[in-house]
């Protein structure tokens, strides 16, 4: 299996327009699968992604997470309905939302925004895909 050592780059394998459908997670599965066949986790930038990813190996007989763990962000609705249910980065998206509109305001009214940037975190949720 493949594992990530210090000092050594993780292996990616980035793919630009595709939309964000689960079918096209089923597709970055069977990519990220031959270009990477003993690579042991998949790191998706979402859960309709990984979802996608999650349901084709169960139609191709991957034990997941025991063969090959799956991880999504987004904490979406899907993610806890799965079974086994996805692992997921959750962030706060209504927070976010409104961080951004408040700097905005700030931004049209000449006001200097208290920072430019904000942390607003993250949660590890989880589940059993990984």
């Amino acid at each position: 299996m493949a594992r990530h050592y210090p000092g050594q780059a993780p292996r990616s394998l980035v793919v630009e327009n595709l939309p964000y459908t689960m079918g096209s997670g089923s597709t970055l599965l069977e990519a990220a699968r031959a270009r990477f066949p003993d690579s042991d986790l998949l790191l998706f930038s979402s859960d309709l992604l990984a979802s996608g990813a999650l349901l084709a190996c169960q139609r191709l007989g991957i034990a997941v997470p025991k063969q090959l763990a799956i991880m999504g962000f987004g904490d979406y609705e899907i993610a806890r309905e799965l079974n086994p249910g996805l692992t997921t980065i959750a962030v706060p998206t209504v927070r976010m939302g409104e961080e951004a509109a408040r700097m905005l305001v700030q931004r049209l009214r000449s006001e200097t925004p208290a920072a430019r940037k904000r942390d607003l975190g993250f949660e590890l949720i989880e589940r059993g895909s990984a």
